[in-house]
Formats: C-alpha cells, sequence, structure tokens
C-alpha cells in the first residue's frame, strides 16, 4: 500500500494517493491495538496513553482481582509547536524584515493570523465584493495584521517599506499574476505564468524568505505549521533562476500534502502564446 500511495502520488493521481493513505491509517490503527490477560488473584493500575500534534490522551484501568472494576480518562491539552519555528526567528534576527510565502493549500490563513500576534505583518491580498471585504479585513488584521490590495502599481513599493521597518511581509507566489507582471516558468513539469513580485522584492530589500505550510488535521483537530527553507537559487538576481526556484520549492510544499492543495484553482490558466488551453476538456 506504501508503495502504491507513492506511485500514485508520483503520478499526481492524488485521489488514489488519498485512498491508499487512509487505508494505511486504518491498518496501523487496527495493528497498534492490544490485548491484555491477568491472572484472576492480580490487582494491577494500567496507563494507556496516545497523543498527537495537539493533545494527550490518559486511560487508566483499576484492575482487582484480575478485573477491570474502573476506569478513569484524561485529556490534556498540548501547546502548539510550530514546526521549524526556529528558522522564522532567526530570520528576523538578521534586522531586514521577513518575506513569508504561502500557497493555495490546507489552511494558509489559520496558520498565518498567529504570527500576527507577536508581529506586525503586511498580507497582499485580493479586495473581495461586499461583507466578505468586510469579513476578511476583520479576521486578518484582529491582530497585528495589515492589508495591502494586489491592485495599483504600489504593492511592491508598500512591500519594502513594511520590511524596512523589519516587518513581515505575507505573499502566495503560486497565482497565475496579470499579463505583463509574470513569466512562464515550470511547474511539475508544464510552464505556468509564475509571478515576478517575490524574486523582485527579494532582491530589492534583501530580505529573507521562507515558506510555510498549514496542513489541516483530521476532523477538525486543528493544524500543522510546516516551516519551510526556498530552494538554493531563489535570490538570484538572474530573474529566471529565481523564479524556478521558487516554483521548486512551491512543489515540495505541494509534497508534504498534496490532497490538501488546491488543484481547482487554474495555475495554468495562461500559457505562452500558441500552446493550447490546459484545461480544454475538463
Amino acid at each position: 500500500l506504501t508503495k502504491r500511495m507513492l506511485a500514485a502520488s508520483a503520478a499526481m493521481d492524488y485521489g488514489a494517493a488519498a485512498k491508499y493513505r487512509d487505508k494505511l491509517s486504518a491498518i496501523e490503527a487496527v495493528l497498534g491495538k492490544s490485548a491484555l490477560v491477568l491472572p484472576s488473584d492480580e490487582d494491577a493500575d494500567l496507563f494507556g496513553i496516545a497523543e498527537d500534534e495537539l493533545a494527550a490522551a490518559v486511560q487508566h484501568f483499576v484492575i482487582r482481582g484480575g478485573r477491570v472494576r474502573g476506569v478513569r480518562a484524561l485529556t490534556i491539552e498540548k501547546e502548539i509547536d510550530i514546526s521549524s519555528g526556529e528558522l522564522v526567528e532567526q530570520a528576523l534576527a538578521r534586522g531586514k524584515g521577513l518575506i513569508l510565502l504561502t500557497l493555495h493549500q490546507g489552511s494558509f490563513e489559520g496558520v498565518g493570523i498567529p504570527f500576527s500576534i507577536d508581529h506586525v505583518i503586511t498580507g497582499v491580498y485580493k479586495p473581495q465584493k461586499g461583507a466578505f471585504e468586510s469579513l476578511s479585513r476583520q479576521g486578518r488584521t484582529r491582530y497585528k495584521g495589515r492589508l495591502v490590495p494586489a491592485v495599483g502599481g504600489t504593492v511592491r513599493q508598500k512591500a519594502v517599506e513594511s520590511l524596512a521597518r523589519e516587518e513581515i511581509v505575507y505573499i502566495l507566489p503560486d497565482q497565475d499574476p496579470p499579463r505583463g507582471r509574470g513569466e512562464f516558468v515550470p511547474f511539475f513539469g508544464h510552464p505556468a505564468h509564475t509571478a515576478t513580485l517575490t524574486s523582485k522584492l527579494i532582491q530589492e530589500s534583501g530580505a529573507p524568505a521562507l515558506f510555510f505550510v498549514g496542513e489541516r488535521l483530521p476532523n477538525g483537530r486543528g493544524f500543522i505549521m510546516h516551516v519551510l527553507a526556498p530552494d538554493e537559487g531563489h535570490d538570484s538576481p538572474d530573474l529566471q533562476t529565481s523564479l524556478q526556484a521558487i516554483n521548486r520549492s512551491i512543489e515540495r510544499c505541494v509534497q508534504l500534502c498534496p490532497d490538501q492543495y488546491w488543484w481547482g484553482y487554474k495555475r495554468f490558466r495562461r500559457q505562452p502564446e500558441g500552446a493550447p488551453d490546459f484545461y480544454a476538456g475538463c
């Protein structure tokens, strides 16, 4: 099953990969069960402990005369452990701000907002219509978050100013930008119209960049934040080299939990002149 899951993922058949993953989880759950047989005169206190990233569950079995006379359960909340969170503090310690890069995957809002509790974050976003705009701004600015609409020609300048104040700038580099603001670079082997904003911002500000992914846990149990250093070459002055490294970094992020990537987002909507419509027949 593991081999089939990996093969399906490599073939980008993420629906099949998710099914194999669920089967593996079910098998592991069955294998994890155990039974206990004690002599009829045995007295014992048996503790079972299960834990994940968010909590620990403790079961206390009171055994008297070889029989279970009582069961006590306790759940202990754990502090959220932000994976590789040290990378963020190390990057900020350089004194040039930080460019946080995420993508259309998992819950990028759910794990991005906690950064704004302790740090000023300027997020580049697409304005919404009606009540959604008010709700969007309210949620994203509840702490120290600020928003810059992704319209007009002032986005980069405002981002540079925020980084000069040693703040964090929050960008989704896997969006399809307007023509004239992107170049075609391979993404999972296909040409993708890739925004040049991130590469130019890195060059102009000298700020470090990090990728992060908010992986959703099953059954609404919360999130795991993965923080990754970008691929070598992301800060190259050569634009194509930088864009290729950024897209390779995005691919690594997708592969952490491919079933949570927003494949419905038309990343290949724009294609080089003369190329066929990528989504024709879908």
